[in-house]
C-alpha cells in the first residue's frame, strides 16, 4: 500500500521513520522490507513537479541506543511530534540504499547511484536559500523576470524562484510566447557561490546584467 509518511535522515544519510503498530504500512514493511519513498518538491502540484524516489530495504531498529539519537533527529525537523513516545510507535530505518531517481519535470529525469548518494555533501546555500527564495518572490519578482528574459531571450511573466543552490537558481515562469504557460527555467550563476554574503552580490549581479532586457 502507498501511504503519506514522514520522514528524517540518520548521521549516514538514511531515511528512518515512526510508525504505529496500528497502521496498514507497518504491517507491510513488516511483511516485506522492500520499500520506495519519493520525496515531493514542497510546491508539487502534479506531474511537472520534481520529486526523489529512493528505493531500498526497511526494518524495524532494535538498538535502544541508536532510537535515542533517531528520536532527537526526528524531533528536529517534526517539533510536533509529540506522539513519538507513545507505546505503540515503532522506529524503522533503511538499512540498504539500492536506487535513486530524480524527476525534475516534464523531459527532466534521471538517477544517481547509492555511493553518489553517499559521497555527496549537503549545498552551502541550503540554511538560508529559502529566505533569500522568499525575500526575492515577494520584493523583486520583477528583477527575478528580467533576469529570465536574459538568459533564455523570451519575455516572461509571474516568475517565481523555485530553487536555489551554490551554482544557480530554478525559477518557474509563466513565457509570454505562443499561447504561453508556465516552465521551469534553470539561471545559472556566473560563479561558483558558497557563503551568503555572496548571494546577494551574484544577484545583484545578474540583475544588473538584465537591466535592458
Amino acid at each position: 500500500t502507498g501511504s503519506v509518511v514522514g520522514f528524517q535522515l540518520d548521521d549516514d544519510g538514511m531515511p528512518f521513520m515512526v510508525f504505529s503498530s496500528m497502521s496498514a504500512h507497518t504491517k507491510d514493511v513488516l511483511k516485506d522490507g522492500r520499500v520506495s519513498l519519493t520525496i515531493l518538491a514542497e510546491d508539487f502540484k502534479g506531474a511537472a513537479e520534481g520529486r526523489v524516489i529512493l528505493v531500498g530495504d526497511m526494518r524495524k531498529n532494535f538498538d535502544k541506543e541508536k532510537q535515542v539519537k533517531l528520536r532527537e533527529k526526528y524531533l528536529e525537523k517534526h517539533k510536533e511530534a509529540f506522539w513519538i513516545d507513545f507505546g505503540d510507535f515503532t522506529y524503522f530505518t533503511f538499512t540498504e540504499l539500492k536506487a535513486i531517481r530524480f524527476v525534475g519535470g516534464f523531459a527532466m529525469a534521471g538517477a544517481v547511484t547509492p555511493e553518489e548518494y553517499f559521497a555527496a555533501k549537503p549545498d552551502p546555500l541550503a540554511p538560508f536559500a529559502k529566505h533569500v527564495i522568499g525575500h526575492m518572490n515577494d520584493d523583486h519578482s520583477d528583477a527575478t523576470q528580467k533576469i529570465v528574459k536574459k538568459a533564455i531571450g523570451i519575455p516572461v511573466s509571474d516568475a517565481q524562484i523555485v530553487g536555489m543552490d551554490r551554482l544557480g537558481m530554478t525559477v518557474k515562469a509563466k513565457l509570454e510566447i505562443g499561447q504561453g504557460g508556465y516552465s521551469k527555467v534553470r539561471v545559472p550563476f556566473p560563479y561558483e557561490v558558497t557563503e551568503r554574503s555572496k548571494v546577494k552580490e551574484v544577484i545583484v549581479a545578474l540583475t544588473e546584467g538584465a537591466a535592458d532586457a
